[in-house]
């Protein structure tokens, strides 16, 4: 997707995205979060990048960023069998996109106010009108988050959460990418139909 440059959308839109709150929808190991990791690495050549995970630790995260930027598989890594000439000439190279980025592990105490305050941060730090916000996944946040329990579903608390990360991105004026796992069968991430939540 590309922005017209000769529009005022132009302002609000980088890389492809408005401002506004978007939602990568798939099976469990489709490769929402290697997706999400692209479109990351890419975005840090423009702006600064919050990621919060609740589905993978940070260490996890990068590596998986720096492999994908190397072309090696995480797996030759993790068994010793990867290039390590390669691995560090690519990490070295790769300086200025870890500078940009920001990762935050999810846990029950994180709040949406918390992701905002560290996107206003890393957009001081740059000196950058805008960000992206990536969160790994809405519905692990939604089930953990303390400050959204109450008599609520999980997928009413999904909602709630959207709702807010939504306000958050407008506020922000950028672009928050969340990701949620859909499930084919009934189950507590799914309801039978392939819907998520």
């Amino acid at each position: 997707m590309a922005c017209p440059q000769g529009s005022a959308s132009w302002i609000t839109c980088w890389g492809g995205l408005h401002e506004g709150l978007y939602l990568l929808a798939g099976p469990p190991g489709v490769g929402k979060t290697t997706l999400a990791l692209q479109l990351t690495a890419a975005a840090t050549k423009e702006v600064p990048v919050v990621v919060g995970t609740f589905e993978h630790g940070s260490a996890h995260l990068t590596l998986k960023l720096l492999c994908a930027r190397a072309g090696i598989n995480p797996r030759d890594v993790q068994r010793g069998y990867a290039e390590l000439a390669k691995l560090r000439s690519t990490a070295e190279a790769w300086q200025p996109v870890v500078e940009r980025l920001a990762v935050v592990e999810g846990s029950s105490q994180l709040t949406v106010a918390q992701v905002r305050a560290q996107a206003r941060r890393a957009m001081r730090q740059h000196q950058a009108e805008r960000c992206r916000v990536v969160v790994d996944s809405l519905q692990l946040w939604a089930k953990v988050a303390e400050d959204l329990r109450g008599n609520f579903s999980v997928r009413e608390r999904v909602d709630m959460l959207g709702g807010l990360l939504r306000e958050r991105a407008l506020g922000l004026h950028s672009p928050v990418l969340t990701l949620a796992s859909q499930n084919r069968s009934a189950g507590n991430d799914g309801n039978g139909t392939g819907s998520a939540a």
